[in-house]
């Protein structure tokens, strides 16, 4: 996993694009594993995704604290929101869940986890 300040991040590509929500795509996330932080964190994370049959998207995410507020969002390549997957506190430090993505278009996507003072992107293509 590469970990980078949003700002470093920023000087080191001309092609990257960021949504309203300051979320980063671009050629160095297409990559590699990127982790967005103001400082480095190693313990919040996503540390898998797992998709069965197409239709249902599987995540683990790795927390330092259970009583993080997280929130995890899928965007698509244009850097949009199509689907807020999980929003609140865990109350665990290795939360596991599942959500339905039979609804979304073949394509790639970003899973993004956000809490305090952390971001981590991961990828994840879906076919059909």
């Amino acid at each position: 996993m590469l970990v980078f300040s949003a700002q470093s991040l920023r000087s080191q590509s001309e092609n990257l694009l960021t949504n309203d929500d300051g979320i980063i795509f671009g050629n160095i996330i297409a990559k590699a594993k990127v982790a967005v932080s103001d400082s480095v964190n190693k313990t919040n994370y996503i540390s898998k995704i797992w998709i069965n049959n197409n239709t249902s998207l599987n995540y683990k995410v790795e927390l330092d604290d259970p009583d993080y507020k997280i929130q995890i969002f899928i965007y698509n390549m244009l850097a949009k929101p199509v689907a807020t997957v999980y929003e609140g506190i865990t109350g665990v430090k290795t939360f596991e869940n599942t959500y339905d993505v039979s609804n979304l278009p073949p394509g790639l996507y970003f899973l993004i986890l956000t809490g305090p003072g952390f971001r981590h992107i991961e990828k994840f293509i879906l076919t059909r």
